[in-house]
């Protein structure tokens, strides 16, 4: 790889920025996590296993939904919104209203006894090799750290180093206020184990060291004198994945500290930059300023194309960091929490924000970062099958807007505007049948993603009613997490039809009849029912402000200004809604966001975090190139911490990978059957690269620019599919084509690199 955006630096001019644990890096290995926030004489760096969620499993569906879903359906068709809200939340909303937290697994302490004001410090996280990196002068010492989590050896590692032979330290492990004390099962070994509650999962994490000065075992500290390197080894493990495991993580902790240091660090290295060097973006740009103080200039009105590279970068390394093969799906933090009463429990939000986490696995390059989603989905079903039966009489898969580690699939607590919501699930299967377009699996498709697609289309063939204008319409439900008002001036939530769950509705029914298609073998009067279905559901409509209607009547907002986009959906991340397909629906979505771009009741104005991440890859999918951009730079100006962790207003993973997301939106757009390079390419970006970025129909792509037209661009074909793709300059390809509509199409051979031919 090139010099690139590869770095984010923290300084000593940094002020601002230190003792903030958002401001920290967060390190991780999918499974195991910790935050490296700043120096301190007394130190904290939180530690997070991914499976450490309050409590267990409880089926909480609500006994008397079923008895009274038609009578809320009938109040919802006669206008009666407050009496259906009323009832809805009654007999529809879980019972415990909630379930538990997403928890901290410990703290490591580390008490530092040469002390004195510090000099020349500098906090660095290399991208490139999953590596922090500190350090600092302080009573004419020279210190050095590194730290990163190893996938391969399954352990976080903390190394110090010194000039002379003064470290001074001791650590121990903390989980306050749930310590249940910290044991030495032998020497140099700090043991802590945990619950998580009441009859909830149980863990152990451990601690050693090496270090080449003098070491002594005091209470449960392990205390280090005259070294001049130090190397910390933790490993962890719950009774979730190890029937033992007490057994597994020492065995974990013998086996990494057996190891040399830098064999140990080449390892980690290794694994991961085999799946970060997959794909890359480059501007042109490379920056030793610290993060802080670009991010300043930003604010100031200045503008740093490198920092819309590093964005891009920056989502990949979360990623690789917090969803591995053989670890759970990232929650709304990832997998980094300090707290045990998080924001919204830290859980999956699954009416947008868990699946903006994975929307870059597919296109970037992450394939395999992807299955930890398919493993909850998958753990969602039995109970989705339950809440079905439970709590709508029906067969099938459902899911509403939020679930846990266990997979719960009810109607969540007393966040309304959001719980009475049954398309969680559907959504979360297409995402399934995403990662066939992009990879051409057939046996992922037929045996992991077909079945669970079928059981969520099988549930709205049961669920869905006849309307009078002859469609079929869900409901109740919502649109996430909105309200409306009526003509007599009522706030409602629940109604039949919001616009998004028709557009997720469509694309459900039409993979389930393009996977049957592909599938073989189909049962005939399945296949035509989800037909007849498709071809019932209501179309999408424009309402009287010229925006794309997001109920089923023309209600006005009670929120113009409302944080979700729900009924542009079908825009993205789906491609119902085109320029060229549908031109009317996409100057309804343009207007959309016209009115939405205002203040909202909680006082923010414009686009901020997650939504403003949205936003950009919904201008890019309209060819905005310059308000894509705009909504970029507002996310630096307003939405990250001094480390770029998305915040809005409290740190929240998803708004990264949103972003992540909108540069590839900017570079590359494909749909199932067609491909555009350089769709919304901004005047800043006029000159640049991209290499391994991924499209649908099983194809990577690496292109480079200049004056905003393709000079070279090279596509291989993963499955030998027909390719069809557009780019301004380019006039052919390096094998027999023809020309449709603009598109370039042509046959391709499994494993073989085409050319364009530019210019």
């Amino acid at each position: 790889m090139t010099a690139m955006e590869n770095k984010i630096i923290i300084s000593e001019d940094s002020k601002e920025s230190r003792y903030a644990w958002h401001d920290g890096f967060p390190i991780g290995n999918g499974r195991l996590g910790a935050m490296i926030t700043d120096y301190s004489w007394f130190e904290e760096i939180s530690l997070n296993e991914d499976s450490l969620w309050y409590g267990t499993y409880h089926e909480r569906t609500n006994p008397d939904g079923k008895k009274y879903l038609e009578e809320i359906r009938s109040l919802l068709q006669q206008g009666k919104v407050k009496e259906a809200d009323k009832l809805c939340y009654l007999a529809m909303t879980s019972s415990p209203k909630y379930f538990g937290s997403y928890e901290p697994m410990c703290s490591l302490y580390l008490i530092q006894n040469v002390r004195g004001e510090i000099k020349n410090y500098r906090r660095e996280l290399d991208l490139e090799q999953s590596i922090v990196s500190m350090s600092y002068d302080v009573d004419r010492l020279k210190v050095r750290r590194e730290c990163f989590v190893s996938y391969p050896d399954q352990v976080m590692v903390f190394k110090f180093s010194a000039d002379q032979p003064r470290l001074d330290m001791q650590v121990n492990l903390v989980r306050r206020p749930y310590d249940m004390g910290t044991d030495i099962p032998e020497e140099n070994v700090l043991h802590m184990p945990g619950q998580c509650g009441p009859g909830g999962i149980c863990f152990d994490c451990m601690l050693t060291a090496k270090t080449n000065g003098r070491t002594s075992r005091i209470g449960d500290y392990i205390s280090f004198e005259e070294a001049s390197e130090i190397v910390l080894y933790v490993t962890a493990n719950s009774n979730f994945y190890e029937t033992s495991p007490y057994e597994k993580t020492l065995q974990q902790l013998h086996n990494a500290a057996e190891q040399d240091y830098e064999i140990l660090k080449e390892r980690h290295i290794a694994d991961y930059q085999a799946l970060y060097r997959r794909a890359s973006v480059d501007f042109g740009t490379q920056s030793v300023e610290a993060l802080p103080e670009r991010l300043e200039k930003v604010r100031a009105g200045g503008t740093d194309k490198g920092l819309l590279e590093l964005l891009f970068n920056y989502g990949r390394y979360l990623m690789i960091s917090a969803s591995r093969p053989g670890t759970q799906a990232m929650n709304l933090q990832g997998i980094w929490n300090k707290t045990y009463a998080p924001p919204w429990d830290c859980n999956y939000t699954i009416n947008i924000n868990t699946e903006m986490n994975y929307w870059i696995a597919e296109s970037t390059g992450l394939s395999e970062c992807h299955e930890p989603l398919f493993v909850l989905l998958e753990r969602m079903v039995p109970n989705g099958e339950k809440t079905a039966e439970h709590l709508y009489g029906c067969e099938g898969f459902v899911a509403h807007h939020a679930t846990t580690l266990w997979g719960d699939t009810a109607g969540n607590g007393f966040s309304f505007p959001s719980s009475v919501w049954p398309m969680g699930g559907a959504w979360l299967s297409l995402h399934m049948w995403d990662r066939y377009l992009y990879t051409g699996d057939q046996v992922f498709l037929k045996e992991r993603a077909f079945p669970i697609l079928k059981k969520a289309a099988h549930f709205f063939t049961q669920y869905l009613t006849l309307a009078e204008d002859g469609c079929y319409v869900s409901g109740p439900s919502l649109s996430p997490e909105n309200v409306y008002i009526t003509e007599d001036g009522s706030e409602g939530k629940e109604c039949m039809a919001p616009e998004m769950d028709n557009q997720i509705l469509r694309a459900l029914f039409r993979t389930v009849i393009h996977a049957y298609e592909i599938v073989g073998d189909c049962d005939e009067k399945e296949y035509q029912t989800y037909r007849y279905f498709l071809s019932k559901l209501r179309p999408t409509r424009i309402n009287k402000n010229g925006c794309i209607m997001e109920w089923d009547k023309d209600y006005e907002e009670l929120d113009p200004g409302h944080r979700h986009i729900s009924p542009l959906w079908g825009l993205y991340p789906d491609s119902q809604i085109a320029l060229d397909k549908t031109p009317e629906l996409a100057k309804a979505c343009e207007r959309t966001l016209e009115r939405r771009n205002r203040e909202d009741t909680q006082g923010f104005v414009g686009f901020y975090g997650w939504v403003g991440a949205w936003v950009a890859c919904c201008y890019a999918r309209l060819g905005m190139a310059e308000e894509a951009k705009k909504c970029l730079y507002d996310l630096l100006k307003k939405c990250v911490t001094n480390s770029l962790l998305s915040i809005y207003p409290v740190y929240q993973i998803d708004g990264n990978f949103g972003a992540t997301a909108a540069v590839v939106e900017l570079l590359l757009r494909s749909e199932e059957d067609r491909i555009v390079l350089l769709p919304a390419l901004p005047a800043e970006l006029d000159t640049g690269s991209f290499h391994g970025l991924c499209a649908r129909g099983g194809f990577v792509i690496d292109a480079k620019w200049r004056e905003g037209k393709i000079c070279n661009a090279v596509i291989t074909s993963r499955n030998g599919n027909i390719c069809r793709v557009k780019a301004e300059g380019c006039r052919g390809v390096n094998t027999s084509f023809v020309v449709e509509d603009g598109f370039i199409v042509f046959h391709t051979e499994k494993g073989r690199t085409y050319e364009l031919l530019c210019g």
